[in-house]
């Protein structure tokens, strides 16, 4: 595959998203890492400008990606940063939204927001990026969780599960222009905002005795598979969901 590549990563300032950014900027790629928060965004570029190449640089969009407006402002900022097609789409935004109560409302609104946060970014910013995907040789990852294998909370379950979903239907959609979509479902990984400060030493514990192999996952776990992924060894795997998570599911 030619390089330096562009690569599309939203959630990109931290955590899982900037472990992948950081990847991708070592082995000489350009960079451009989307997500909410500008300031997070500004201190995660200055860290990858210091492993960067001088012909590839990297560069940042804050916008809100679960809104048309937020993504068609994405679209439009891609040509002030030199982007004319993008070889590698990773949709990496979304969280886990908890609910305020129980009633039905506080459902409603619960499930609403996951999967705004998780599905419409990573839709949305697909389809509004579709016709520069590079073709062929083009790559869209999508995240999705342990979360929709196994069960969770169940609207970021189901916001997860949602992920997969499109991405076979896009996987079918693109692959007759040599674009390949797969899907990485991470496990417990430590050192990310995923749990906030709710993360108590005894889930933590838990969550790795689920593991086969006693230990977190990394945000440089997941980073290992997407560039995997978007490398010429992987140009005949499509339409797939990878499992990152230690043998979490097997026992």
């Amino acid at each position: 595959m030619k390089h330096p590549r562009t690569i599309l990563i939203t959630g990109g300032g931290t955590g899982i998203g900037l472990a992948m950014a950081k990847r991708f900027v070592t082995a000489g790629d350009q960079v451009i890492i989307v997500g909410r928060r500008e300031s997070v965004l500004q201190e995660a570029t200055k860290q990858l400008s210091q492993n960067q190449q001088d012909d590839a640089p990297t560069g940042y969009v804050a916008t809100d990606l679960s809104s048309s407006k937020g993504v068609m402002a994405l679209r439009q900022a891609l040509p002030e940063k030199g982007v004319k097609s993008i070889d590698v789409l990773i949709n990496n935004a979304g969280g886990s939204i908890q609910r305020r109560g129980d009633s039905l409302e506080d459902i409603a609104e619960q499930f609403t927001q996951n999967y705004e946060a998780n599905v419409l970014s990573a839709v949305l910013t697909t389809e509004a990026l579709k016709d520069i995907l590079a073709s062929p040789d083009g790559r869209v990852i999508n995240l999705s969780s342990i979360g929709a294998l196994k069960g969770g909370g169940p609207a970021y379950s189901a916001a997860k599960a949602a992920v997969i979903g499109y991405s076979y239907a896009l996987a079918n959609e693109l692959g007759a222009k040599q674009i390949t979509v797969n899907v990485i479902a991470p496990g417990y990984v430590s050192d990310t905002e995923f749990f906030g400060d709710t993360l108590t030493p005894e889930r933590h514990e838990s969550l790795i005795a689920q593991t086969l192999l006693k230990r977190p996952g990394t945000p440089q776990d997941i980073a290992g598979m997407a560039f995997f992924l978007a490398s010429e060894e992987a140009s005949y795997i499509t339409g797939q969901v990878l499992q990152v998570l230690g043998g979490a599911l097997v026992r």
